[in-house]
């Protein structure tokens, strides 16, 4: 199909599923990466759909693209030293002509602000 999912989305689901037997990370279109060691980790992930895509598939597109850049956010944070939280992660989604490019900050303990 084309879409990738990152590990640490999957692990993210399965704290919020513990008893859930299989639980697979968001399928996204484009991940761009960086690789620390032997380590691959997010920093943008995009959607795409088509320009006759209807409405309910666009809003769950970016939802899930939300979903997954906070997870990348997070998997960044994780490599900073001493809570910085000076790290942004992308997000893209592409919708026909069209496309919208995002940045997703920490502002504060569990508060996200997307730009």
């Amino acid at each position: 199909t084309g879409e990738t999912t990152f590990p640490f989305s999957a692990g993210s689901k399965q704290r919020l599923y513990p008893g859930a037997p299989k639980i697979t990370g968001f399928k996204i279109d484009l991940r761009f990466v960086i690789r620390q060691g032997n380590v691959e980790y997010d920093v943008c992930s995009a959607e795409a759909c088509c320009n006759g895509a209807k409405d309910d598939k666009i809003i769950a597109d970016e939802g899930k693209l939300n979903r997954e850049v906070k997870d990348d956010l997070d998997a960044m944070l994780s490599l900073a030293q001493h809570g910085s939280r000076s790290c942004a992660a992308w997000g893209i989604q592409i919708m026909g002509s069209s496309c919208l490019i995002f940045s997703l900050h920490l502002s504060d303990h569990g508060l996200y602000v997307a730009l």
